[in-house]
């Protein structure tokens, strides 16, 4: 088992990194700024034209390191969903924890974040 307390926020947020190119190698990832991130940590985007039109579309990585692998507050989640369904171009969030989701929090944030749009919001 990993010894967590060799690990801090910052590296947690590479090991999110490599995870998200080796998992899904095909896109360019990019890491965000430590500070003033917009909620993500990692992210891709992509655009295609169809019928003349240029969609444009973003699937995010948002790292949460917990130092007591406990469960995570809403505040520390609900950030990243609302900024995730403004931007309104984001089809996929993955939050990447060491820590738990509680069952409540779960169900909370599928029924906010999959309101139909197509999009999709993974733990």
């Amino acid at each position: 088992m990993l010894d967590w307390s060799n690990i801090t926020s910052s590296t947690f947020e590479e090991l999110v990194f490599d995870y998200a190119n080796i998992q899904e190698p095909c896109y360019t990832w990019i890491k965000t700024p430590p500070s003033n991130d917009g909620n993500k940590d990692v992210f891709t985007q992509s655009s295609q034209t169809i019928f003349s039109s240029n969609i444009d579309t973003q699937y995010w990585l948002e790292a949460k390191y917990n130092e007591n692998c406990g469960a995570l507050s809403k505040g520390q989640l609900d950030p990243t969903l609302v900024s995730g369904y403004l931007a309104g171009n984001v089809q996929i969030i993955l939050f990447v924890t060491n820590g738990r989701f509680t069952e409540n929090y779960l169900n909370r944030a599928e029924r906010f974040y999959n309101i139909p749009n197509h999009r999709i919001v993974h733990f």
